[in-house]
């Protein structure tokens, strides 16, 4: 069994009950140059990294592609992710953001899951139920057996029929059926139904989370996750990041990122062609051992992460990542 996220690593040096520890309590403020072994001592027990797009402007659609390249070897949640901001066409308001992707978590069937949740001013986003039955009840979560070796499309777009017309769209608020049966779904008024579709790009080696033949993993189809309902009519601010629950030690975990893209209200499609890597800082209670790659592909930039290597930037540096089409 596991240990908890947020336990500690008696042996660790730089643990919460270590050296750096006992020096921070006598000292106040002194924080630890590194942190490879035992669990993050973050205040949400984890360890992040985040890859922020050189991409200014406002989009309908966004995407990227994700392959998950290990299998986590821990029940500890592992969460890779695409985020976007929400803005307010008419006045340029900042309306909060929301983030999909695919999960390792113990509460799923084979570890398999994806996500797609977010806040606004007044908390949690509301939105549609999942396409997808989920076995954690979480709204936000579904089940998904994602496979390793296998290259994941993630988009974020405008539901279908619901900017132009909104509410009084014909058949906006219908019944609807999905495998958690059938409902009626309508954002409020004034809000945007934003749409995060996965869809494998290859079959894939039967590895990794395992699928069932038939299962939306198994597919070439897109897979709706769900619709969230946001005040914002335009999307803004894309990146990826990941958040790794995990021990500093546990065994390394790569994933790759590639084709960054954006659409806009014109159609035009925006490649992604530099980005700003952070890491989170050890003092905030990070792991020391993550490092972010870049190389260019035909598709524009690819990323390659992976924890539990050591990382060649100073933790918490922010790193510009540029390459070419």
């Amino acid at each position: 069994m596991a240990e908890e996220p947020g336990g500690t690593d008696e042996a660790a040096p730089d643990g919460p009950t270590g050296l750096a520890g006992w020096l921070r309590r006598l000292f106040g403020g002194l924080a630890p140059s590194e942190r490879t072994r035992g669990y993050p001592t973050s205040s949400n027990r984890a360890s992040s990294m985040h890859l922020f797009w050189d991409l200014p402007g406002r989009f309908v659609e966004v995407g990227v592609t994700l392959t998950i390249l290990d299998e986590p070897r821990t029940d500890d949640l592992y969460f890779w992710a695409l985020q976007v901001g929400f803005e307010d066409a008419a006045s340029g308001r900042r309306q909060g953001a929301a983030h999909t992707g695919p999960q390792w978590a113990a509460q799923h069937p084979g570890h398999g899951a994806v996500n797609w949740g977010g806040y606004g001013a007044v908390g949690e986003l509301d939105g549609s139920r999942g396409w997808l039955p989920s076995a954690s009840g979480n709204a936000n979560s579904v089940d998904y057996p994602w496979r390793v070796g296998v290259p994941y499309r993630l988009t974020v777009a405008r539901a279908p029929g619901d900017h132009d017309a909104g509410p009084l769209a014909p058949g906006y608020g219908a019944a609807r059926a999905n495998a958690s049966g059938t409902y009626v779904e309508a954002p409020p008024l004034g809000f945007t139904a934003w749409r995060a579709t996965i869809t494998p790009l290859a079959a894939g080696p039967d590895v990794g989370a395992s699928a069932d033949a038939g299962s939306p993993a198994h597919t070439a189809e897109p897979q709706v996750i769900r619709d969230l309902w946001a005040p914002g009519d335009l999307l803004v601010s894309p990146m990826v990041w990941s958040e790794v629950f995990a021990r500093c030690d546990a065994s390394p975990v790569r994933v790759a990122w590639s084709n960054p893209a954006a659409i806009d209200e014109r159609g035009d499609v925006h490649r992604v062609k530099s980005a700003r890597v952070n890491y989170q800082s050890v003092a905030d209670g990070g792991c020391s051992n993550t490092e972010v790659s870049v190389t260019t592909t035909p598709d524009g930039l690819a990323w390659l992460q992976s924890t539990a290597t050591q990382r060649r930037t100073r933790p918490g540096t922010p790193l510009r990542l540029t390459g070419q089409r």
